[in-house]
């Protein structure tokens, strides 16, 4: 009993998640259906008149439908079953219902049409793998309905369909998709804008303490002066030293994550050729290393070549990748970085700077989305690293790739054109 009590106390938590993130969705789910069904219902009535199972059905899937896009005036109490509801009005609206009509119109084009839709549909507006177990329990509720009411599959040859019915299965389709679809973008957008406003907030709440710390570092450099003793005036001036450089560092790394979130054009006019290897010795000697970290750090400057850059973006975008690859070795509890240089043979436009470690790896599921915005594996991660990392490299006029194994290696290739 305490184990079914954990398996149900376990999927009503699931479903509680996956019913938050669809937000938004499940209202506007409730208002498009609840006109869809009746509305078609009338339209396919032109057609050939409905039959009665059809005609409870659609009564039904309109009036849970009513019920779902009021959920937001449910009493207090009822807010607990809304995961529950969500998820059996979808698996009667779209897999059961169309699923069930289809069988009873012998499987006509028209229908066939309009099951496929409903297929799609679901997955705009949930996962893949919510989206089969939904696909899975809908069918079968149909299938076990069909033969339980003695109704034998009857297949239809293929049947022309008038442009009346193609017409508007057509636009039911695109009119349902692109709602969702704007939906989801309104959504993602709310993201971006919160997260550039909350960038903004955390940029001037810690600067703001930082130039405290700087003032008083340099009150103290003054009263320096009055020490007498040389040894005990050096000590204090490289910890005052050491203090300002933290600073320094804290502002860049402000400056870096506050670029990284608003991921805006980067200004070209401040790019300028530089050698690679002092670039990279400076961002190193620059990052702030914790613990061994340094000593996970395996670092070739040769051979070294002339790229066209922004210093502090290129610092933004080797610290980004120091980041994550240190966050992974944290979380594994394993790996090392190696950073070194290639140049490209004659027929090679590009030079490279290869950055490789041995921490988590690279899974197939993970390098096709590795640079998209807000993607990200690592506990502590935003998914906004590697998108800077991409979007700067594509200003410099080169390109930034991956590869690698899971559990072994992921390896990051940066191509630089070459400058004459």
């Amino acid at each position: 009993m305490n184990n079914a009590n954990q398996l149900s106390s376990k999927i009503h938590d699931y479903l509680s998640r996956q019913t938050q993130e669809a937000g938004q969705q499940i209202t506007l789910f409730g208002i498009v259906m609840s006109i869809n069904f009746p509305l078609f219902g009338v339209l396919w009535r032109l057609e050939s008149p409905p039959s009665i199972n059809e005609f409870i059905l659609r009564i039904i899937a309109t009036l849970l439908c009513m019920l779902l896009a009021l959920h937001q005036h449910w009493p207090k109490g009822c807010n607990k079953a809304l995961p529950i509801y969500w998820y059996v009005t979808l698996i009667f609206c779209l897999p059961f219902f169309f699923t069930y009509l289809t069988l009873l119109h012998n499987g006509s084009t028209l229908w066939l049409m309009n099951c496929v839709s409903a297929m799609f549909f679901l997955l705009i507006i949930n996962s893949v793998l919510n989206s089969l177990i939904i696909l899975f329990l809908g069918i079968s509720c149909a299938l076990i309905l069909f033969f339980i009411q003695g109704s034998p599959i009857v297949y239809s040859p293929a049947q022309s369909v008038n442009l009346f019915s193609l017409t508007v299965t057509f636009l039911a389709a695109l009119v349902i998709g692109s709602l969702f679809a704007r939906d989801r973008e309104l959504v993602h957008e709310g993201k971006i804008s919160g997260m550039r406003l909350m960038a903004g907030s955390l940029a001037h709440d810690l600067r703001t303490p930082l130039a405290t710390i700087n003032i008083q570092a340099e009150l103290q450099e003054n009263l320096l002066k009055e020490v007498k003793n040389p040894r005990l005036k050096q000590e204090l001036l490289d910890t005052l030293n050491k203090i300002s450089q933290g600073i320094n560092i804290g502002n860049q790394v402000i400056s870096m994550q506050l670029n990284n979130i608003l991921l805006e054009k980067f200004d070209t006019q401040q790019f300028s050729i530089y050698p690679i290897k002092d670039l990279l010795k400076k961002t190193i000697d620059d990052y702030p290393f914790n613990c061994n970290q340094k000593n996970l750090l395996h670092l070739t400057l040769e051979p070294s070549f002339s790229i066209w850059v922004e210093p502090i973006a290129f610092k933004n975008m080797l610290w980004n990748l120091l980041n994550n690859s240190f966050g992974f070795i944290e979380q594994c509890g394993k790996g090392n970085i190696s950073v070194w240089l290639t140049l490209g043979d004659e027929a090679d436009d590009f030079n490279y700077l290869h950055f490789k470690d041995t921490a988590k790896g690279l899974s197939p599921k993970s390098a096709s989305k590795i640079f998209d915005l807000l993607q990200t594996e690592r506990k502590d991660g935003k998914g906004i690293g590697l998108a800077y990392c991409r979007l700067f490299m594509q200003t410099a006029g080169g390109r930034i790739s991956c590869s690698g194994e899971p559990d072994k290696y992921i390896h990051f290739t940066i191509r630089f054109p070459k400058i004459d």
